[in-house]
């Protein structure tokens, strides 16, 4: 089954609904934990399932380095990987390709960087990207995008952002034409690419017609700085999309705030840092 948002409930700019997904209902509005390496760092997975856990995250990137997609393949997907039974969303790695700073290299065709395990080099494309979570057996998975750098000019970030459009279109060709490719073991498919909407005044839309929009509400660089204008260009996007779709920002600041803003989920690896750290 592809992924649905029925909406149940609509006050004002707020809206509460469910998430249909190959792998169970997901109740909106909801906080996704983070698993990078397939797993939520410090909690035990009989803790998650009490806690409600309906959705959790994969990151491609790590992922791919290690243990390896055709790894997680073989054992059919994240979901028998991890024991995991309910709904899982990857990233596409973008964020932490484009983290690497001198060790990548950016080209239409896509990225070659070095693992920061090894210093092995990679490459990156937006199809390889979509290869890689459809290996990794994710439910919602992310277009591969690039994460512009903070601060940046105008000319530079108009350039980003229309390299993430092109770049989108492609990701979407090659999920529809691959997503049957998913390690379930029956006919199950996961939902269409999410590609990102970059953080820039622009006139411009993604041509690309998607199940979903995620927000990047940050970039790469100072990041009191790039706070500064998380929710002026939060809103900004806000104001460009319809109701009736699915949208996932990165950053939440405020979980509340998000879904009043017809946001369905929000993630953020700082809250079980800072639990498994220093203590709740």
């Amino acid at each position: 089954m592809p992924v649905s948002f029925p909406i149940e409930k609509v006050i004002g700019k707020a809206r509460s609904g469910r998430l249909l997904t190959p792998h169970g209902e997901v109740e909106t509005p909801v906080f996704m934990p983070v698993g990078t390496q397939a797993s939520v760092k410090g909690v035990p997975q009989e803790t998650l399932e009490e806690l409600g856990a309906q959705i959790i995250l994969g990151n491609t990137y790590h992922l791919y380095l290690r243990p390896g997609i055709d790894t997680v393949r073989r054992m059919g997907g994240l979901h028998g990987f991890m024991a995991w039974p309910g709904a899982i969303l990857t990233d596409s790695g973008g964020f932490q390709v484009f983290s690497l700073n001198e060790l990548r290299k950016v080209t239409e065709e896509g990225v070659t960087f070095r693992s920061h395990l090894d210093g092995s080099s990679h490459f990156f494309s937006p199809e390889s990207a979509m290869e890689a979570q459809i290996g990794l057996g994710a439910d919602i998975i992310m277009a591969f995008d690039e994460c512009t750098e903070y601060p940046a000019d105008r000319e530079r970030v108009r350039t980003s952002m229309e390299l993430t459009l092109r770049w989108a279109e492609r990701s979407k060709k090659y999920f529809e034409e691959h997503k049957q490719e998913v390690p379930w073991k029956d006919s199950r498919q996961p939902s269409a690419v999410s590609p990102q909407r970059k953080q820039v005044p622009h006139r411009a839309s993604s041509p690309v017609r998607n199940e979903g929009l995620a927000l990047w509400r940050h970039t790469c660089g100072n990041i009191r700085q790039r706070c500064l204008i998380n929710a002026a260009v939060a809103m900004a996007s806000m104001k460009k999309m319809s109701r009736d779709g699915t949208r996932n920002p990165v950053l939440p600041r405020n979980l509340l705030l998000n879904s009043s803003r017809w946001i369905f989920a929000s993630k953020f690896s700082r809250p079980i840092r800072q639990a498994r750290a220093w203590g709740v």
